[in-house]
Order: C-alpha cells, then structure tokens, then sequence
C-alpha cells in the first residue's frame, strides 16, 4: 500500500467526507487516496452487515 492508500483508509476512519481528497485529481495520488477510502469504506459496510 502506498502512503495516499493509508491517507484514505485514515480518512474514512475519522469520518471525513470522500470528497475531502487533499490532491490534485488528476495525479496518480488522487487515485489511490480513493482507493484507500472506498476500500476502508466497503470494509466498514461488510463488518456492518455481518453483525
């Protein structure tokens, strides 16, 4: 994982918005920040629905 997937992932644990990605859109960072939060998100949505 890269620092940006880790910067998502912290993201989405403290509960920021997805569109609070700090970088530029049209950098490889953007992209993997989302993939970061998306995949933290998706995580967060199957503990939920196994509870």
């Amino acid at each position: 994982m890269t620092e940006q997937h880790e910067q998502g992932r912290k993201a989405h644990a403290e509960g920021k918005a997805r569109h609070e990605n700090p970088h530029d859109i049209n950098t490889e960072n953007w992209s993997r920040w989302m993939d970061g939060y998306d995949q933290a998100a998706t995580e967060a949505m199957c503990r939920k629905d196994t509870a």
